[in-house]
Order: structure tokens, then sequence, then C-alpha cells
């Protein structure tokens, strides 16, 4: 199941464009798995991975979420990839009852720096480490981002000369897009997950077609007034949209 672990701060400053932030005894939201849930192969479809076994998730609104670095209008700023393997399939990933595709919000580099530091230790010792006086100043690049992002939500390991910009034309969203070839199939992908392993964000891994995800882009849009019956994330939906209708 889910621990929090909190990354506590006796002081700490956070530079971005609307102004520099000083916090006292703060305490940042994150969690972690010991002895997660492996992802195993789908016996009845290769294509898709799913837990070994359901992780309990922790679930708590009163948390002080990371600080993570802003536009200049406070919106969050983040990249986003399509993946494709060598037999012409897309990577999805499920968390709760979305689908999406590897994505993430940028962090501070200093807050990864601490987020390893403090699950080391509590793995170790089973203490929470207190640290005293932190600047939060230099950011992820988007590169940076999707590289760990990827990481480790997938298992890949992103070749950043292999990594390509997307236009950014027609995006909404303060997410870089990207997109990647991989140097594997889907079904040759169980060997990255064999051997990287993945964190425990998500629930489930799935390859699917362009012909499946168009299905499921119709579907998803037919349900939009339906929250309940979506089946991406909107950051997802927006960019496999129009990646698609550039293929066209």
């Amino acid at each position: 199941m889910e621990v929090f672990v909190p990354i506590k701060i006796k002081h700490a400053t956070i530079y971005h464009p609307l102004g520099n932030i000083v916090k006292h005894n703060t305490a940042y939201y994150n969690v972690l798995v010991q002895k997660c849930p492996e992802y195993i192969q789908n016996p009845t479809n290769k294509d898709n991975y799913i837990r070994s076994s359901c992780i309990k998730r922790y679930r708590n609104e009163d948390v002080q979420w990371p600080d993570h670095p802003l536009t200049p209008q406070g919106d969050h700023m983040g990249a986003i990839i399509i993946i494709k393997s060598k037999d012409d399939k897309y990577l999805l990933v499920r968390n709760g009852k979305l689908w999406g595709l590897p994505k993430g919000v940028r962090h501070y580099k200093t807050f990864t720096q601490l987020q390893n530091v403090c699950n080391k230790t509590y793995l170790e010792t089973g203490e929470i480490p207190v640290f005293t006086e932190v600047v939060f100043d230099e950011e992820e690049t988007a590169k940076e981002n999707i590289i760990r992002e990827t990481l480790e939500e997938t298992g890949i390991v992103l070749d950043p000369d292999k990594i390509v910009e997307c236009s950014a034309r027609r995006n909404q969203h303060p997410y870089i897009r990207f997109y990647y070839e991989a140097d594997f199939t889907s079904y040759e992908y169980i060997k990255v997950l064999e051997q990287n392993g993945t964190d425990h964000e998500n629930d489930e891994i799935m390859w699917q077609t362009e012909t499946t995800i168009l299905k499921l882009l119709s579907r998803h849009r037919e349900a939009s007034a339906n929250s309940n019956k979506r089946i991406f994330n909107h950051v997802t939906y927006s960019y496999l949209l129009s990646y698609f209708k550039k293929q066209k």
C-alpha cells in the first residue's frame, strides 16, 4: 500500500515568475510503496500489463502539494509524450479510471533530490528526515522532465537525441509535446519492465493500434458531457486528437 512519507523542510525558498515565496515548517506530499506490486503481462492480451496485486491508495486532501515551476500566467509547466513501438503501436497508461500518455509537471531539481534522499532514508531506517534550509530555483527542462516521468511511469529509458518536440499548434495546455520511436516492439516491452520496473503511480499499461485509439477518441468525445464515461485525461485527449489529425 502507499505510505505517506512527507518531505519535511524547516525553511524553504521558492523562486518563480510570480514572486519568491518563503515557507516555514513545510511538509510536502510524498508517498511510496514498499515492495510495489510489479506489472505482469495479461495472459489474454500480450499488449496489456496489469499489477500482480492492487495497490491501496493513500487518500488525504489535507496535504501540501509540492511547489512546481510556473508559467508567468501561474500555470504548472509540464511535458507529455507519444511513444510508438516498432510494430506501430502506442503506449498508454491508466491512472484510476482514466487512460493517458506518459506525462507530468516539471520539478525543481532540488525537489527530486530531496525526494530521493527522503525515500531512501525511510526505506533504510524507517525515519523521515527533516531538511533545514532549502532553495528551489533550478527547474528541469521540458526534455529532462519527460525523460524522468517516462522512466518512472513505464521503465523506458529515452534516448535524448531521439526525442522529437512537436509543434505547439492548437496546444491549449502548458505541456510541451514530444514524440518518440522506441527500438523495440510492444511484445518486447516486457523485457524493459523486467529490467527497470516502474514506480507505483499508475495501475495499468497498454499498447494500442492507431485504429483502436481513434475509436477510443470518438467514444471519449461522445461522452464529454458525462465525466464518468470519459476515457482519457484532458491533456492526453487534446494531444492524441491533434497528433492523429496531422497523420491524415
